[in-house]
């Protein structure tokens, strides 16, 4: 629903709802890039949160994302599938995706593999070195500001450090991993 018109088609909509079961939103679009403030555009009957979120390393590095971690966890760890999205599904998607992916153990090798999945879309090539998309200083922050032996335990202890429960990032990773 960005720039004033509808993105997502009625085929879409029945796919996400119908075959693929989702049941949650987690919008991280910034207000300028929505044209439906508060509900979802795939359904008003699905859980929808809108989390407004800074990209890459200023949203890691920022002291004051606690409450959004946290938010994120809530939807995440929701009874149902979780769509979570922002305009291009490349930079907020990927710093969420990077966090998630990383608490679950996924190799960064692999991380790297699915950021660069978004080169296809219409925006291009994208790679973890890409200048404009500050990906390598994300995962260089968590590396060298976290305490942890490997990536899994960085994130797992830069997201206690934000105020994350443990028993919510277990809730995760039960759910996940089962």
């Amino acid at each position: 629903d960005g720039g004033g018109e509808r993105l997502v088609s009625d085929a879409d909509t029945s796919l996400f709802l119908n075959r693929l079961g989702i049941r949650n939103e987690l919008d991280l679009r910034w207000d300028t890039e929505i044209m439906l403030d508060g509900v979802s555009s795939l359904s008003e009957s699905i859980n929808y949160l809108r989390i407004p979120l800074k990209l890459y390393v200023d949203f890691v590095s920022s002291e004051d994302n606690g409450e959004q971690l946290n938010q994120i966890f809530d939807m995440v760890n929701a009874d149902g599938p979780v769509y979570f999205h922002c305009a291009i599904g490349c930079d907020r998607t990927g710093t969420v995706s990077f966090l998630l992916l990383g608490l679950l153990g996924v190799s960064e090798s692999e991380i790297n593999k699915e950021c660069e999945l978004s080169s296809f879309s219409i925006y291009g090539p994208r790679t973890r070195d890409s200048a404009e998309t500050y990906y390598k200083e994300m995962i260089e922050y968590i590396k060298q500001n976290c305490d942890g032996a490997t990536l899994q335990k960085k994130i797992q202890n830069y997201l206690l450090q934000r105020g994350v429960s443990p028993e919510k990032l277990e809730a995760f990773k039960a759910k996940m991993l089962e």
